[in-house]
């Protein structure tokens, strides 16, 4: 039987503060898989339409009644890197790998209603077992920069900022509906391995990558475990060709992306 799907809204990039219609709700950005409850199939499903299977469900409510309303939000593992989070929150993996996965809730899925009335009715529905991101209200671009500015020291991936009446945006990019991201990513396709020096001598070191627009540079290892490492050294041919998301902070005049490191396998997740 085909499960029903819910189209999830995106944000639209902004490059700065000016870039944010007022006054706006700022949540940070979870450092997670995207991640939709879908009440109506009775399953937590990707972005991209696809769904996990019941072991997440079961995990995530445990015993508590599944919510009615449709929520969004990101699976995470808190402290952990996106790597390790991918491994553990794969819509491929077939039963529950052991590992603590936490559900944190940013939004709910409610037609017509504005953002700040899907926040209220956020705050009805904390007694779930699952984290519930802060919104803080910004009504001046002061206001704005103080708490973006805050979540940068803090450490945050970057913040998205809801303006107070925007509607949830269906299957598009929202106008309404902004991120600012502290770092930058894109997904590119492994094609060579080298070897590291020092304490990673003997294991990856960094790996040889191209991006959509077929540039070719290095990437750092990032948030790879020294086991990670050592596996994809030794395994070199299963990881040829394979893609991956990558982070870096600014591009080079001719666009490549400098001082990037990698975060996750892109198939571990979509």
């Amino acid at each position: 039987m085909k499960l029903p799907i819910i189209e999830a809204m995106s944000p639209t990039p902004a490059s700065s503060t000016e870039d944010i219609p007022l006054p706006t709700l700022v949540s940070e950005k979870l450092n997670g898989i995207r991640a939709i409850w879908n009440p109506a199939a009775g399953r937590f499903q990707t972005k991209r339409k696809k769904f996990w299977h019941p072991w997440m469900t079961t995990k995530i409510w445990g015993n508590t009644a599944p919510p009615t309303i449709a929520l969004d939000g990101e699976f995470y593992i808190p402290g952990a890197p996106l790597g390790t989070i991918a491994s553990a929150c794969g819509v491929t993996i077939l039963e529950d790998p052991g590992v603590e996965i936490t559900y944190g809730v940013f939004d709910v899925i409610v037609p017509l209603k504005s953002a700040s009335k899907r926040v209220a009715i956020i705050d009805t529905i904390t007694h779930l077992p699952c984290d519930f991101v802060q919104h803080i209200l910004c009504e001046t671009i002061e206001e704005l920069n103080a708490v973006v500015a805050l979540f940068k020291t803090n450490g945050s991936e970057g913040v998205v900022c809801r303006q107070i009446n925007s509607p949830y945006a269906h299957g598009t990019r929202s106008s309404l509906v902004h991120k600012i991201k502290f770092f930058d990513d894109c997904e590119v396709t492994v094609i060579d391995f080298i070897e590291g020096e020092g304490k990673f001598a003997g294991t990856l070191g960094a790996m040889l990558v191209r991006d959509s627009s077929g540039r070719v540079f290095s990437t750092g290892g990032g948030e790879m475990s020294n086991k990670d490492r050592s596996d994809v050294w030794s395994n070199k041919p299963r990881y040829l060709n394979r893609p991956a998301t990558i982070k870096f902070p600014y591009r080079s005049g001719d666009g490549v992306p400098l001082q990037s490191v990698f975060i996750a396998w892109r198939d571990n997740y979509e």
